[in-house]
């Protein structure tokens, strides 16, 4: 409990009341079901967690600053002392939201500690493409720029052409031509740093900013000639004035974040030399030798299928390209979603010498806080989890095959 203010208990009006006005800032109110998972292994060490799940209804309160109210009418009164909130507006319902050990296969493999620098293997197979890539790029803008008097069918193809050519073609083969200059430049601390850290936990953890998200959206707007949706200014009729305008929208925002400890082993150096060792580190770390996940890259329109599924994650995860072998100790994906619906309101209270403008805001809504084992093996493909980005490349897709 908190204290907002003090009235003034030698008014007339308030005698009997207490001069206090306490709130709780933070209301909380828990939604079952509640799943706590203890994971405490033999000997009482910890396994870094466990799956979990923990809802619950809220209602916050940001004040305003200090006022001290009095009445426009007699400025040496003083009715009121503190700060003012914004009254709660009614609960908002969670968004929907996908599984959240959906996530695991591509944070599993993004945490690797062996994972190759680049994929040089499939960049230069790729090259193949690249005379294609030039023509087929010259004659996309040339008709996306001039596309006057053209069939609206046509038009359309041009455009999803470029589109595609853009993302899967000229994007990609910028990225690589990066990737190779930053990778040769890390090859010898990356052997280094794998050396040290042969064979010992290492741990892992970061936000994944691809899953995490916030939104907003307002609903409702207006303006009121008394303080209606401030407490507990609208109490006092004399310091009051106007326009109050007040504001309700929906927000919500996703945060999505990954831990885990891995160990892996390095090939045995055995009886080969250390040039020769060294070379087999350099190849795997540039990607050059052959694995399940190149071969099937290599396929045609895996890119598609790569890019609304995760199956490149699962098989990259089925190999352990750069070591020999990896484990991870635990491995865990969290995400803590809110959706709230929050008023903002103002009001203009007179303080003895002017009329000054104050600011409240009040959020009431959901909290949901997960937590599941990130395996590095599992599918998603759901067409409501598609984010507006692979949605426009699926237009361009069908764009491309024209109106029928």
């Amino acid at each position: 409990m908190e204290t907002l203010g003090r009235w003034n208990p030698n008014w007339p009006e308030e005698k009997g009341r207490s001069s206090k006005v306490d709130i709780l800032l933070n209301v909380e109110e828990f939604v079952p079901p509640f799943i706590s998972v203890d994971h405490r292994r033999t000997g009482n060490k910890w396994s870094g967690g466990g799956p979990f799940r923990s809802e619950k209804r809220f209602v916050r309160y940001t004040p305003s600053d200090p006022i001290t109210l009095r009445a426009a009418s007699f400025p040496d009164a003083r009715y009121y002392d503190g700060r003012q909130v914004a009254h709660a507006p009614p609960h908002a319902v969670m968004l929907p939201q996908p599984d959240v050990g959906a996530f695991g296969p591509e944070l599993y493999r993004q945490a690797s500690p062996a994972k190759p620098l680049m994929d040089l293997g499939n960049a230069i197979f790729e090259l193949k493409d690249l005379p294609s890539m030039v023509k087929q790029g010259y004659t996309s803008v040339r008709r996306v720029l001039d596309n006057r008097g053209r069939p609206l069918d046509l038009q359309l193809k041009d455009v999803a052409n470029f589109q595609l050519a853009t993302n899967f073609g000229w994007l990609p083969l910028l990225s690589d031509t990066i990737g190779l200059y930053n990778a040769q430049r890390q090859l010898a601390a990356t052997i280094a740093q794998l050396l040290r850290d042969n064979g010992r936990p290492v741990r892992r953890s970061f936000r994944a900013d691809r899953f995490s998200s916030k939104s907003s959206k307002e609903l409702e707007s207006g303006e009121t000639a008394y303080v209606e949706r401030l407490y507990p200014g609208g109490g006092v009729t004399q310091a009051q004035s106007g326009p109050n305008p007040w504001t309700l929208s929906l927000e919500s925002s996703v945060k999505v974040w990954f831990s885990g400890q891995f160990r892996y082993w390095l090939p045995e150096q055995g009886h080969m030399t250390e040039n020769r060792w060294t070379g087999l580190m350099i190849r795997r770390l540039l990607g050059l030798t052959p694995t399940p996940l190149r071969i099937y890259k290599a396929m045609p329109w895996s890119w598609l299928i790569d890019w609304f599924a995760n199956v490149g994650d699962n098989l990259a995860n089925l190999n352990t390209n750069v070591a020999e072998r990896l484990i991870s100790d635990y491995a865990y994906v969290m995400r803590h979603s809110e959706t709230f619906h929050r008023l903002r309101a103002s009001a203009l209270l007179f303080d003895g010498r002017a009329y000054k403008r104050v600011s409240a805001v009040t959020d009431a809504g959901v909290s949901l806080k997960e937590r599941d084992e990130a395996s590095p093996f599992g599918f998603r493909l759901k067409d409501g989890d598609l984010s507006p980005y692979q949605q426009m490349i699926l237009s361009s897709l069908l764009g491309k095959r024209g109106i029928r």
